[in-house]
């Protein structure tokens, strides 16, 4: 007769005589199932414990208890075929040093661990079913402590969670589906200008794509794009589309401006130049007029951005948005 341990199975059994074995890669590599039984009567030992993995569980490794049913004083007479039952003379129910016999066949872990061909559907059974019984005189439902406990430790540990990230960061634990965009930090236009988008001014769109408006849980930032450009005279315009298969914040309203900056303005030290602006939702794909530019001959560099923030004139977003940006020149 074999067992495997399983800590907290609520089962005890008292293993006699034994000998610890190395680990075995194959339950065959004991030998056969004969020859670990003659080494068991040569030896005179009650049971063999050892480490081992085979082809059912080939990444589990599992500790198995093999008893001297031949001739062991303990486990004479049993066959592995046996279903554990409360009359084996081998097991306690409880675990060291707080043993007791097992009350009853129908003890729920000696049903549970009853046999290893229905163990599984029986502890799915026993699972879902509703099991009552009475404490001190208590009506006891274990479906009904076992939510309530998993729903404390949830909680506690959610809680805990908020607790740390405000101590190390100083802030709220972020939405997951509300996290930085890879062109991020770019909450100002010089943080744009120090990493511009790589764009070739050929009258075909540039589409950038994974974009989105999120500070933690809600739209409550603002977003530049920086796009260098070589030409004196253009068109400019920019577009805000839905990305394919996103809800996020397709109805929260923000709006979208473009601004012109160059070498003759930053040696004034003076601001980007908005010239075209738009507001919109992400669900109705909105864009700015398209405006023609005329630039001043001369300079060395220019940029147009685009700034992407929300509708100040609506109620503070209560989610992130994602969005797609497009914009020609």
């Amino acid at each position: 007769m074999w067992f495997y341990a399983a800590a907290g199975s609520g089962v005890s059994v008292n293993v006699g005589r034994t000998k610890a074995l190395p680990f075995v890669d194959g339950r065959r590599g004991l030998g056969t199932d004969d020859e670990i039984r003659d080494m068991l009567r040569a030896e005179e030992l009650d049971s063999v414990q050892f480490w081992h993995r085979d082809h059912s569980a080939p990444d589990e490794p599992r500790y198995e208890i093999a008893f001297n049913t031949a001739g062991g004083a303990l486990a004479a007479g049993w066959s592995e075929w046996d279903a554990l039952n409360a009359s084996f003379p081998l097991i306690k129910c409880g675990r060291e040093p707080y043993l007791f016999d097992c009350p009853r066949e129908d003890h729920p872990p000696l049903r549970y661990l009853a046999d290893c061909g229905a163990g599984r559907e029986e502890l799915a059974v026993a699972t879902q079913a509703n099991i009552k019984w009475t404490e001190d005189g208590v009506e006891r439902d274990a479906a009904a402590e076992l939510d309530v406990l998993v729903g404390d430790l949830q909680q506690t540990a959610e809680t805990a969670a908020d607790v740390y990230h405000q101590k190390f960061y100083g802030e709220a634990i972020p939405d997951p589906d509300c996290l930085p965009d890879l062109y991020e930090p770019n909450g100002t236009w010089e943080a744009a200008l120090s990493r511009p988008l790589s764009y070739t001014a050929d009258g075909s769109p540039v589409r950038v794509e994974d974009l989105n408006l999120c500070d933690g849980a809600t739209a409550d930032e603002s977003d530049w794009y920086a796009f260098p450009s070589s030409l004196i005279n253009f068109q400019t315009q920019a577009r805000i589309r839905k990305p394919e298969g996103s809800p996020e914040g397709t109805d929260v309203p923000i709006c979208m401006e473009i601004w012109f900056y160059d070498e003759l303005l930053e040696l004034g030290y003076l601001d980007p130049v908005q010239i075209a602006s738009a507001c919109g939702t992400v669900r109705e794909e909105f864009s700015t007029a398209q405006l023609s530019v005329a630039s001043t001959t001369g300079v060395r560099w220019q940029y147009l951005m685009v700034h992407v923030f929300p509708d100040p004139s609506a109620p503070a977003p209560t989610e992130g948005v994602d969005y797609i940006l497009t914009f020609s020149e």
